[in-house]
């Protein structure tokens, strides 16, 4: 269920020695964590808990629960399941209403769970608001609907311009628009190094070409064009390929990862090669902590795509997805649903979200300040938590089809082979067949 570049960090990450984030016995002295209202749970209810199963992922879900059980006092059961007929599974027991209290869930356009059952998910905005959690989120988008909250991200990642700080100084120094980042990668090229590095099958130039988006059109002229009230060939989606024409001049490199490949062919390039830029995930961060690559410690930077000279969007947003989380029951006795409220209080804390999050590769859902000795990693958490907003990616909205449809319009026109205004009004033709099947 998870999209490839979530999935394949687990792979990545139990082959790579991370440093030195705080570990879960650093923490068996430290007071235990304050909650409102402790239970005194007389009745001795339960809750119960449906989840993915795969060896890694059931052995760092056991051991969070075990701990928030330590410490609310909260007895939990795990059920696990396979992820394939996940949904199907879910379905099946809320038609007998034994729907479990706490489920986990990956949310993206291929699952419709959250959409189509909402009315039987606990709505969790008016405790959000008023526990202050609400606007610690980096993103709550893939659990909301129609301005209501029925579920919580725990993790998940963003997308960054990484550099090699040594040739970058040699060049010029950190672009400050996109302007100065095209003539940093002439200037790459021109001195003999490779500018920046895209796979062959186009989803990193998709992510470049969603950040761009993001700079051109911004979120709300985005949620316009899904919904139908916008176009493809309006002027911000235009600007964007225009943006993106820049490059058509730089001789990039393309390594041939194959779909739902592995993206280690093209980070092991940057960090063993002269590379300038890689536009790709967070992950990268704890890949190069590794001692394969410990000689660019100190030689990588990170910063948002710059700024785009006439764009509307917000140019302090990043793109991200914020997909993997859980939601819960609605269903619920009184005290199950503060048993609830207590599951969330503790999990979604700052010693929960690092210990299972940036242990395993992954960005932690909520604003954390991480104390570790992966350099990188704390800069790519400084520069999240900078950030305005994480708006979230095209992959976790669309279907894959589509997907593949603007990667291959991408790729045609990157390669000289369309127009700017073929490129989108060949989008536009496919974006109004999709809206006429969905009608």
């Amino acid at each position: 269920m998870r999209r490839w570049k979530l999935s394949v960090v687990i792979v990545l990450i139990t082959v790579l020695f991370l440093g030195a984030c705080k570990s879960i016995e650093d923490y068996e002295e430290e007071p235990n964590l304050e909650v409102s209202d402790p239970l005194s749970n007389e009745e001795n209810e339960e809750l119960r808990v449906r989840h993915f199963y795969s060896e890694q992922d059931s052995n760092r879900l056991t051991e969070m629960i075990k701990k928030v059980e330590e410490r609310t006092g909260v007895t939990m059961t795990l059920n696990p399941q396979g992820t394939i007929e996940y949904e199907a599974l879910l379905k099946n027991e809320l038609s007998r209403r034994e729907l479990p209290h706490i489920i986990e869930i990956y949310s993206s356009s291929s699952s419709s769970f959250v959409s189509e059952e909402r009315d039987h998910l606990l709505d969790l905005t008016d405790f959000l608001e008023e526990s202050g959690l609400m606007d610690q989120f980096y993103s709550l988008d893939s659990f909301t609907i129609d301005d209501r909250i029925y579920g919580l991200p725990f993790s998940g990642s963003t997308n960054h311009l990484f550099y090699n700080e040594e040739l970058l100084e040699e060049l010029g120094g950190v672009p400050q628009t996109w302007d100065e980042f095209i003539d940093r990668m002439e200037e790459a090229s021109r001195a003999g190094y490779t500018p920046i590095v895209f796979d062959e099958y186009g989803s990193e130039i998709l992510s470049l070409f969603e950040g761009v988006l993001q700079r051109t059109a911004g979120k709300e002229k985005m949620d316009n064009l899904m919904n139908g009230q916008a176009k493809w060939t309006d002027a911000e989606f235009v600007f964007a390929f225009e943006v993106m024409e820049s490059m058509t001049k730089i001789d990039v490199s393309l390594l041939g990862t194959e779909l739902d490949g592995d993206p280690m062919e093209l980070i092991e390039a940057f960090l063993t090669e002269d590379i300038l830029f890689i536009y790709t995930g967070d992950f990268l961060a704890n890949i190069q902590s590794s001692d394969e690559f410990a000689h660019m410690d100190g030689n990588i930077g990170v910063m948002a795509l710059p700024p785009v000279p006439g764009a509307q969007g917000d140019p302090s947003s990043i793109p991200g997805n914020f997909l993997y989380g859980f939601v819960f029951r609605a269903d619920v006795t009184e005290i199950e649903e503060q048993m609830i409220y207590q599951f969330i209080e503790t999990l979604w804390s700052e010693e929960f979200l690092l210990d299972y999050n940036l242990n395993y590769g992954f960005i932690p859902a909520l604003r954390v300040e991480p104390a570790m000795n992966n350099e990188l990693l704390r800069e790519v958490i400084k520069k999240t938590n900078e950030a305005t907003s994480v708006f979230p990616e095209l992959r976790s909205v669309i279907s894959y089809e589509y997907q593949q449809e603007i990667r291959n319009v991408l790729k045609g026109f990157m390669d000289g082979k369309q127009s700017v205004n073929e490129a989108t009004e060949a989008l536009q033709k496919y974006h109004e067949e999709i809206l006429s099947k969905v009608e």
